[in-house]
């Protein structure tokens, strides 16, 4: 090396000059600024100047690390960096999936050594020509130059939706380039250059792209290392592809499967295979077909419409046909299923297929469809490829023969002998269209035929000329000409009257269903899981397959082909990798501003209401709506709504999860917060209705202790829908459990733990579970008083009266009463008195119970709804109408009649489930009791409806034993005995009230089977019955058990114990008032003694219970008893 200043040579790896002292300027190999000698940083770019890795090399590889330019801009070809520059600020951090190539020279330290440095460096320039030119020619970028080999990126920063089909072409079309330029320098310098190369597929976060198209970028786990440890493993002329990369390749290309390994940094073994070569698939369709092709449904309109075209065609009158529709809609399959029909009615066909990297072979589409009309093969010599040329058209249009060097030229395969003719490039085009035309008329005078071009999006421009030349050929002609495109493709000869269109919608929810059914069979396994692939897919056959496909090869799906069953339950579906890529590059096609617009739509959710679009994408209306009206000609978006308000849907679910999981993570958590702060502003009165969407987007913002908020007002709106309630209550103790410093969020912490006790046990969880929610939230309340802790104590008195724990019940019960007394809180007293009237309904006080009712009654006087915000409906209506119950039993007629008028005029447009599921009840209760069964199955079916749409356990047991007492009214047993069960199992074994499955639960399911001949079963219910209400203390469930084992023991021969039995009941229902029990218990006074043939008092008995009966206000039954008199 020679000294600039003084002349003085110096060894080539100087970094000081030996004559004068001056440091060597060094050039930075990513940037290539000059840098003085002793620098260890570029002062341009801040890349190191000497990598840990220069030591291992020998000093003729660190002369010039980057034997090409290191500035981008220079290297890119001009038409990809307009792409790139065009999008970079769209691209800028987002999040893309992406298919990484690594390329190094195998063993480049030994053959440098062998090599005179200056020589070593022209090789290696001549190498990394020839991988640009690879890399570019499939469109991909070199991202980075290692020294001795690249980096190259598919996928980003151009999106394409086959970028990993790109990465092996590019691999393969290396692997041929590299093995003639190492065959020759193996001549010229007796070299072993080889070059082996890695593949692999993954996420990257693109960074920002400069103005000399540097990008910056994050690789996502291990898309970029996993990639380069293939390149370690491959051997020299090899190329390696990573599991991921397999998965989307396989079937397009041949690959040596090597099974697994353990690769360093990686926790599981790693799928590896070798790229060999291009596999037998080309497209979508020929995965599908492998695979097995699907139940072809949906489609007999658009199979008409070109059975009819192809019919004019034969008639003379050529057609050209073409099916629009988005990627995935199933346009190749419509024409592989018309072009089967063709061909079997013997109809020639010839077909060619765009492919996404067409561009990098001009008019290779139309060449393959020419080679097939010509019949020529992959084998067939350039000779021999003429000869069929020449023999076609002496036979089909002898008077072209001499236009043959023309075709040759077109065709590829020149006659050296016979030169095409020297035209300019618009008068060779003219020529060979028309040539192309004059073929077509030729062609059809002798055989009619169909020629399809399918997927015209790909091709390129000088394929495009020809395709048009085709479509004006085949005007007057035999021929059909069926062509199928996206609807971004446009082409003048849409005009063309010989033209037809067809746009290809989405799949309806019946051809949707018969599809997967033909997929996967009817196993009721499988119900919500295909209602999610409907609901997500849009109707898309190819997206309804790849996810399907994707459940099965992970395991989610088990089975064969209409025999599937799901594993485990699916409440979601993820997005398969194929349509991922799919869609991604869809939206990469976007103009910048537009694809940002569909970004932030995906953000605001599944509606898009364009006020609140307005207002977080900042701009002016006629902007946005000039964009929106993009998106919706794009098909991205269509118009849901126009009035009162415009509001957008996207057409495929799964379009919004791609838009929006490419945006990085603050970029998100800032759209959320915008949009959650426009849902507040433009809600206004409304906001109610969007309170769980304001907590979704404050909590997707990162901000806690909002979407707790709207959590809260979520649960608290929710009233008796415990259910549903326990979900939100968990999770604003979830979103705060790090948010202890403020003052609101320890307060509304405090509320949800004391919310969370009453909805669970309400909700039929376990019983240790609600203990330990009380235990939470005593310790989260601490001791001093407070509205949330008197609450949560009332709670738990409900939850332990309904395990039948009274004691302890009346003990929780008591300290809530006098803390809310204390707090001088009316509200929390009429909340407290309401928990206090649950516990003494149950255990039959019957005094203290009417002082709590007229309590509560004197307390809601001026406000029905006091109380209502507490225990989150009307205490007011509910104890009018329980009070309706005790009514009926001591026979006041009259007055039930009246006060269920009342409460059907107060509680008829309530919303609230526990009111309405108590008035029903009531109501059918009522009406069963005087012989209506027709209004009381009526009632009984709206009392178990509001009791399962309110997801409260306890509401349930009402519900079921409601309609099962009605049925037993109607006559039908075993749909009763299906309902009594039911309440039963959720009464005693999941605790929810044990009470209530004491009376009426057990007695009723005692009559039912005693109704249906099974006295066994009948005496067991009593007798669990009066052992559930001793338990308790719960002495009306005691008697009313009582004459139900009575009746039992009638039934069963057992007079004597049957008669003690009923003196026990008359007893207990004498001491409690209960007019109801006196007279059913003279009604099986009678059973008894019909069974001792003792008519006289039989017929005492029932005169008795009819009497009773109409001082009950029972008329109906006691008609009923006096029917049985002599009977």
């Amino acid at each position: 090396m020679r000294c600039p200043h003084c002349t003085r040579d110096n060894p080539n790896d100087a970094a000081f000059c030996s004559g004068c002292g001056r440091p060597f300027a060094r050039s930075c190999s990513s940037c290539g600024r000059e840098n003085v000698g002793d620098s260890r940083f570029c002062n341009g770019c801040g890349a190191a100047l000497v990598a840990a890795s220069d030591k291992l090399k020998a000093p003729s590889q660190t002369l010039t690390p980057n034997p090409v330019t290191p500035n981008p801009l220079s290297y890119t070809p001009k038409h990809l960096a307009d792409k790139i520059l065009q999008s970079k600020s769209a691209l800028e951090g987002e999040r893309k999936q992406v298919t990484v190539l690594f390329a190094d020279v195998k063993g480049s330290m030994e053959l440098a050594e062998q090599l005179d440095p200056e020589e070593w460096h022209r090789i290696l320039e001549r190498f990394f020509e020839i991988l640009t030119e690879g890399v570019h020619r499939f469109e991909g970028t070199v991202n980075q130059y290692t020294g001795d080999g690249i980096m190259a990126l598919f996928g980003a920063p151009i999106a394409h939706e086959d970028h990993a089909q790109r990465a092996c072409y590019t691999a393969l079309h290396l692997r041929d380039t590299l093995k003639t330029y190492a065959d020759a320098l193996r001549v010229e310098h007796g070299l072993n250059f080889s070059v082996r190369m890695g593949i692999n597929s993954g996420d990257v976060v693109v960074g920002k792209i400069g103005d000399d198209l540097r990008m910056d970028y994050t690789a996502q786990g291990l898309t970029v290392g996993l990639a380069q440890r293939m390149e370690a493993l491959a051997e020299a002329g090899k190329a390696m592809l990573a599991g991921s990369t397999i998965d989307i390749v396989h079937g397009y290309f041949a690959l040596r499967d090597l099974g697994t390994m353990k690769i360093k940094g990686v926790d599981t073994p790693v799928r590896v295979a070798e790229l060999e070569g291009v596999g037998q698939m080309r497209t979508r369709l020929d995965r599908s077909r492998a695979r097995g092709l699907s139940k072809f449904v949906g489609r007999d309109d658009e199979m008409n419409r070109l059975e009819t075209a192809l019919r004019r065609a034969l008639d003379g009158d050529g057609q050209v046909v073409g099916v629009m529709a988005e990627a995935g809609s199933g346009k190749s399959r419509l024409c592989y299923e018309f072009l089967e029909r063709c061909r079997s009615r013997g109809i020639v066909v010839h077909s060619s297929t765009g492919v996404p990297h067409g561009n990098a072979v001009p008019l290779q589409p139309a060449l393959e469809l020419y080679r097939e009309i010509y019949g020529i093969t992959p084998e067939d010599t350039d000779v021999q490829a003429r000869q069929k040329i020449a023999g076609s058209v002496a036979q089909m249009a002898p008077e072209e023969l001499g236009s043959l060097p023309l075709l040759y030229d077109f065709m590829r395969v020149p006659d050296p002998a016979q030169p095409a003719p020297d035209l300019a490039p618009d008068e060779r085009l003219r020529a060979l269209m028309s040539l192309l035309r004059r073929g077509t008329a030729a062609r059809s005078r002798r055989e009619p035929a169909v020629l399809v071009f399918e997927d015209l999006h790909w091709i390129d421009p000088d394929t495009e000329a020809v395709v048009e030349g085709i479509v004006d050929a085949a005007a007057g002609t035999r021929t059909l000409v069926l062509l199928n495109f996206r609807p971004e493709y446009r082409a003048s000869w849409v005009g063309r009257t010989h033209y037809q269109h067809i746009a290809l919608r989405p799949l309806d929810a019946a051809a949707a269903g018969a599809l997967l059914s033909d997929w996967l069979g009817s196993d009721p396994s499988l119900a919500r899981f295909v209602a999610l692939v409907c609901a997500c897919t849009g109707g898309n056959p190819f997206f309804m397959e790849e996810v399907v496909q994707a459940q099965i090869e992970s395991g989610g799906l088990v089975g064969v082909r209409g025999h599937f069953r799901l594993q485990q339950p699916i409440e979601s579906i993820d997005v398969p990798t194929s349509v991922q890529s799919l869609l991604a590059a869809r939206i990469d096609r976007l103009e910048e501003a537009t694809k940002r617009l569909l970004q932030t739509a995906a953000v605001i959710g599944d509606e898009v209401v364009e006020a609140v679009l307005e207002r977080v994408a900042g701009l002016d209306s006629d902007t946005l709506r000039g964009g929106v009206r993009q998106l919706v000609q794009s098909e991205f978006l269509y118009e849901a709504a126009l009035y009162p308000r415009s509001e957008y849907a996207f057409k495929h679910p799964l379009t919004r999860e791609v838009a929006y999981a490419s945006l990085l993570r603050e970029r998100r958590r800032a759209l959320h917060a915008a949009v959650a702060t426009a849902l507040e502003i433009l809600a206004g009165a409304a906001v109610d209705q969007r309170a769980l969407l304001l907590a979704h987007h404050w909590e997707q913002a990162g901000r806690n202790l909002e979407a707790a908020r709207w959590q809260a007002h979520t649960a608290a709106r929710l009233g008796s829908n415990a259910g549903e309630a326990v979900v939100h209550w968990r999770k604003v103790t979830e979103l705060l459990a790090e948010e202890r410093e403020s003052p609101e969020a320890r307060a509304l912490l405090g509320q949800a733990r004391a919310r969370l006790v009453y909805a669970a046990g309400r909700s039929a969880a376990p019983e240790a579970e609600v203990a330990q929610l009380f235990a939470e939230a005593r310790r989260e309340l601490g001791d001093a008083d407070s509205r949330d802790l008197t609450w949560a104590l009332n709670s738990y008195a409900v939850v332990r009266n309904g395990a039948g724990a009274v004691e302890e019940a009346q003990r929780l019960n008591v300290e809530a009463m006098e803390m809310a007394r204390r707090l001088d809180d009316a509200a929390l007293i009429v909340a407290s008195e309401t928990c206090r009237s649950i516990i003494y309904f149950s255990t039959e006080f019957p005094d203290e119970y009417t002082r709590i009712t007229a309590e509560i009654e004197r307390l809601c006087a001026t406000d029905h709804s006091l109380g209502e915000d507490v225990i989150g409906w009307r205490a007011w209506a509910t104890v009018r109408t329980l009070g309706i119950n005790t009514l009926f039993r001591r026979g006041a007629g009259g007055e039930v009649d009246a006060r269920l008028g009342e409460m059907r005029l107060r509680v008829g447009e309530s919303r609230n489930a526990v009111e309405q599921v108590m008035l029903h009840s009531i109501s059918a209760t009522v009406r069963s009791k005087r012989g209506d069964v027709t209004a009381a199955i009526e009632h009984a079916r709206q009392t178990l409806e509001w009791a399962t749409q309110s997801q409260n356990m306890m509401l349930r047991v009402v519900g079921h034993v409601t309609r099962g007492s009605a049925l037993l009214s109607a006559g039908r047993l075993d749909e009763a005995l299906e309902q009594v069960d039911q309440a039963l199992v959720l009464a005693i074994d999941r605790a929810i009230s044990k009470p209530f499955a004491a009376a009426p639960g057990l007695p009723l399911l005692a009559e039912i089977q005693l109704r249906r001949g099974d006295i066994g079963a009948a005496r067991a219910a009593a007798e669990r019955g009066i052992e559930l209400a001793r338990a308790m203390g719960y002495r009306h469930a005691e008697a009313n058990n009582l004459i139900a084992l009575a009746r039992s023991l009638v039934a069963g021969g057992d007079d004597a114990g049957a008669e003690t039995t009923l003196a026990q009941a008359s007893e207990l229902a004498t001491a409690l008032d209960a007019r109801d029990l006196l007279a059913r218990i003279e009604e099986a006074r009678a059973e008894l003694a019909r069974h001792r043939k003792d008519d006289i008092s039989c017929e005492r008995a029932l005169r008795e219970a009819a009497r009773r009966h109409r001082d009950n206000g029972e008329e109906w039954l006691a008609t009923q008893a006096e029917a049985r008199i002599g009977a």
